[in-house]
């Protein structure tokens, strides 16, 4: 892109990347649906879930209408749907109303997750149907192939690493640990990224000036040596 920019290139402290597609293949696949008690069935659960997502244009929903296609399940197109952001969906079915997505969706529609049981890997999806939590969908992404090999050769250079995700905190820090990824800024919604990101480049500046100014304290306190050396001799 031209000499400035390769200038620019040598001062980089740190290499902010999202989860999803860069460190990650971004091909979710469910494995396991998870359903609260006598609720409902694991399909029952798999299909409404899917229903809810069938417009879905995130990896996550279109996974959770794939799995559903294949074992065969009946999917229903909503009748209305609302897409909310960072937090999920509310679909309106034949059933009644069913909600897909994480905590803070099922918080703000008060929905009782006493029964909850977490997961410890993958991303969840937490359903509910007319108000009442029915279960949860458990869907894992993949690391990408040449992640953890391209990360370590980041950090080689000196330059810190950290990685900006929606996901829950322990999937994000289950990746980090994967693929060598020295900072984790998990459970963002879209447009919180973006006032993380600089926040890192103030932190990464800050550090940047923190180091010159050492450094040039430093230089004064060997020349400030060397002078009085001279002196004595």
């Amino acid at each position: 892109k031209g000499g400035a920019a390769l200038e620019t290139l040598k001062d980089i402290t740190s290499v902010v990347m999202d989860k999803t597609g860069t460190i990650t293949k971004g091909n979710f696949v469910v494995q396991k649906a998870n359903p609260a008690g006598n609720a409902m069935t694991a399909n029952d659960l798999l299909a409404i879930s899917a229903s809810c997502e069938l417009s879905s244009t995130h990896p996550i929903g279109n996974s959770i209408v794939e799995a559903a296609e294949e074992k065969g399940l009946s999917i229903e197109r909503p009748s209305k749907v609302e897409e909310i952001a960072g937090h999920g969906i509310r679909a309106e079915l034949s059933r009644g109303v069913v909600l897909c997505g994480n905590r803070k969706l099922m918080d703000a529609q008060n929905v009782d997750l006493s029964v909850y049981q977490k997961e410890n890997f993958g991303t969840e999806v937490l359903v509910a149907l007319n108000g009442k939590f029915v279960g949860n969908i458990v869907i894992s992404d993949t690391v990408k192939d040449d992640a953890k090999d391209a990360i370590a050769a980041v950090k080689k250079q000196g330059i810190i690493t950290a990685m900006l995700t929606g996901d829950a905190q322990e999937s994000a820090d289950a990746v980090a640990k994967e693929t060598g990824i020295d900072e984790v800024h998990a459970k963002l919604l879209p447009q919180d990224k973006l006032s993380e990101l600089k926040k890192i480049r103030e932190m990464s500046e800050a550090e940047l000036n923190a180091e010159l100014t050492k450094m040039k304290k430093d230089l004064f306190n060997l020349r400030f040596q060397h002078v009085t050396g001279q002196l004595e001799n």
